[in-house]
């Protein structure tokens, strides 16, 4: 898989999220990143996540990823919406 980055889109292909969508929220080391939906797993409690377990969505979210400046329940909410909204345009895809 291509090197992800903060604000990417992407879908997991195995576990009990699997064929749901997520926003990247940060990068790790080793493979790694954390993912939020704003729902079950926010901006201030992300889930790690292997690259492996992870398809790239060959998108990038028209939204900013910043906890230290914005609202984070303000910007779950926007993640939330943004994800319905591509939810809405694959409708393959399970969106929260």
């Amino acid at each position: 898989m291509e090197k992800l980055e903060i604000g990417q889109i992407v879908r997991s292909n195995s576990g009990r999220d699997k064929n749901m969508l997520f926003i990247v929220t940060g990068l790790s080391d080793n493979g790694y990143v954390y993912i939020a939906d704003g729902k079950y797993k926010t901006v201030q409690n992300p889930k790690r996540k292997n690259t492996k377990h992870l398809d790239d969505m060959k998108r990038v979210a028209s939204i900013q990823i910043d906890e230290e400046t914005t609202d984070p329940e303000s910007q779950n909410a926007t993640i939330r919406k943004e994800l319905k909204r591509l939810g809405n345009e694959m409708e393959e895809v399970v969106y929260v």
